[in-house]
């Protein structure tokens, strides 16, 4: 139900303000302020950088309505949306890339070509890459507007992940994991631990996010056997600077790192490993075409005092819809 946000004066007197900036008054003691500020990693952001606005509005949210997990894995969600267009007159195609969005005279799009050269006419063109990509890849600069180039010179590449993906020969209840979300800190200056992975690679992480998946589904894996995913946010910069040998081995190096701090809540949980899949923001370059590997899009859409500056859904020119900007 939306409300007057008049009635809220507080929110309203934060908005501009960080995280921290808004908890730190009201909060002394150092642990604590880790357990409030967690929500912010959802944001891609560390406390510093959150703006309060979206740590409020998340928090509301998940108090009210709860957590969800999708029963079926991320694949029953794409099928629902397979379905739902089918089911509307509509034609879902595979493996057939989009190569570029059409324009015609009058600057509005008027549809696209896939990667097998098929020509599509649509009066709207619903692109769910990243604004770089759409402008300079699909349809070039030359079809966009100045005035939105300026805009997106203004923002950078978000974090991807650095994911350690294992598949285990036990239940997460011999393990001792009971809930499906678990966050693993060292220190408390999450501001420091986030920053540590911009510019380098941390060989000597102080948190980790380890996610129980059958804790949510037990039928996620076969009987007797549970999977585990263990996550932080890394930028894809100092990746890219790596030579290939370089790369392999300090991806398992960082891996082995973070199971050893997973294992501070699962003890034991390198001896059940029957599978491991570790992935970089590289990783996600590859499957995802991101910029940087950023899975949350820009890294300011979610800063203090710049979140009200997000880039609009309709897209530069008429026609044009970019969902997912983020």
């Amino acid at each position: 139900m939306l409300q007057n946000p008049s009635n809220f004066s507080l929110f309203l007197a934060n908005l501009n303000h960080s995280v921290i900036e808004v908890l730190n008054p009201l909060v002394s003691d150092d642990n604590a302020r880790v357990v409030l500020s967690e929500p912010t990693l959802y944001c891609a952001q560390p406390p510093s950088k959150c703006a309060f606005m979206n740590y409020a509005l998340l928090v509301a949210s998940y108090l009210r309505f709860g957590p969800a997990h999708t029963k079926g894995k991320s694949q029953a969600l794409s099928q629902a949306l397979v379905d739902s267009i089918e089911e509307h007159g509509g034609e879902v195609r595979f493996n057939k890339g989009v190569k570029r969005i059409l324009t015609s005279r009058k600057g509005e799009v008027c549809g696209a070509i896939t990667e097998d050269g098929a020509e599509l006419s649509s009066h709207y063109v619903l692109c769910n890459v990243n604004p770089l990509t759409a402008c300079f890849e699909l349809l070039t600069r030359d079809h966009v507007p100045e005035w939105y180039l300026s805009r997106l010179k203004n923002w950078s590449a978000g974090p991807g992940t650095f994911n350690v993906h294992l598949g285990l020969d036990c239940s997460c209840s011999q393990l001792g994991l009971e809930t499906y979300e678990n966050f693993v800190h060292l220190s408390t200056d999450l501001n420091k631990q986030h920053e540590s992975m911009r510019h380098a690679i941390n060989l000597n992480p102080q948190s980790v996010t380890l996610t129980a998946y059958n804790i949510a589904d037990d039928e996620f894996s076969p009987p007797g056997t549970s999977c585990v995913v263990l996550i932080v946010y890394a930028y894809a910069e100092p990746w890219l600077k790596l030579r290939p040998n370089e790369y392999i081995k300090l991806k398992h190096l960082l891996a082995d790192k973070f199971i050893r701090l997973a294992e501070t809540m699962a003890p034991g949980l390198r001896n059940h490993i029957e599978v491991a899949e570790i992935a970089t923001p590289l990783t996600n370059i590859r499957y995802t075409g991101n910029p940087a590997g950023s899975i949350i899009g820009f890294d300011e859409s979610y800063g203090s005092g710049t979140s009200q500056l997000n880039l609009p859904v309709r897209g530069p020119l008429p026609g044009l819809f970019l969902p997912m900007h983020r």
